[in-house]
């Protein structure tokens, strides 16, 4: 399985921490939490993670616009999307977001089991980019 790295976008950092233990538990390295607010577009830049996991709920700017912005960006951004909405909102924000490119979408509190195969697919993911030498662009 390959080894991988991720930024956080939130800005409460109970959220982050929690997002945090659960990534690393399942073999992800966090190498940046950003608050939301202009900081985080330009520590992506610098450190190219793998993936940016960004919650929903931001203050000022949500996280579908950080989602829109980072894919104008960069096309082939791995971005995995995270809320706390239930019911017919959450599957309006699950739509939302995966039309707009997001790879997947975790909603919270996480379940121990959908995190890992979630977090399992991803990684699948960046192995089998890794052997084709290109990135795959469709949700997982």
């Amino acid at each position: 399985m390959a080894t991988c790295t991720a930024m956080i976008v939130d800005y409460y950092e109970e959220n982050a921490s929690e997002l945090r233990a659960n990534l690393e538990a399942n073999g992800i390295q966090v190498v940046e939490w950003a608050r939301a607010g202009s900081g985080w577009m330009s520590a992506w830049q610098k450190l190219r993670p793998d993936f940016v996991f960004v919650e929903l709920q931001l203050p000022k700017r949500d996280g579908l616009y950080c989602l829109t912005k980072l894919k104008e960006l960069e096309p082939a951004a791995r971005v995995v999307l995270s809320h706390r909405y239930q019911g017919m909102m959450a599957n309006e924000v699950e739509n939302r977001a995966l039309s707009l490119g997001a790879l997947a979408v975790l909603q919270r509190p996480y379940t121990p089991n959908r995190f890992r195969v979630t977090v399992g697919r991803l990684l699948e993911l960046i192995d089998r980019e890794r052997k084709m030498g290109a990135k795959v662009m469709r949700p997982v």
